[in-house]
């Protein structure tokens, strides 16, 4: 693996897998409907990427095994509270939860802590450049 950077999801949470895959098809990839939002808890993948790069996508229970799907490019980065998430551009794109009551109570299972409206969240905006599979 050595630098390069991976987003993991687990796919214990069906739905979002499922979607996942479907961004990475390529009817998705031709049809120009390849945006989407991810959010992190804290800030640490917002301060280690920057608009232009490419991170590659996984699908895995073991996030030192990953599962590439494929790669996106970072269209833009963010830190904000979860209370702050805006409807219309972070919450309609995201890959889980499309409201900050469900971004909260989603990554506090997640995490395994309490994630309140006041708690920091990395949002970033991805593009899908390249699939795998």
């Amino acid at each position: 693996m050595g630098n390069e950077r991976i987003l993991n999801w687990y796919p214990r949470k069906r739905s979002v897998v499922e979607y996942l895959k479907h961004l990475f098809g390529s009817e998705v990839l031709e049809s120009g409907e390849d945006v989407f939002v991810t959010m992190r808890l804290g800030s640490k993948w917002a301060d280690q990427l920057y608009p232009g790069d490419l991170i590659a996508i996984s699908i895995s229970e073991n996030p030192e095994q990953p599962n590439i799907l494929g790669y996106a490019e970072i269209l833009e980065t963010s830190k904000t509270h979860v209370g702050w998430l805006r409807h219309d551009e972070d919450l309609a794109k995201n890959i889980g939860a499309k409201t900050r009551i469900g971004i909260a109570k989603a990554m506090s299972e997640i995490y395994q802590k309490e994630v309140l409206h006041t708690s920091t969240v990395s949002m970033l905006r991805l593009k899908i450049k390249y699939r795998l599979y």
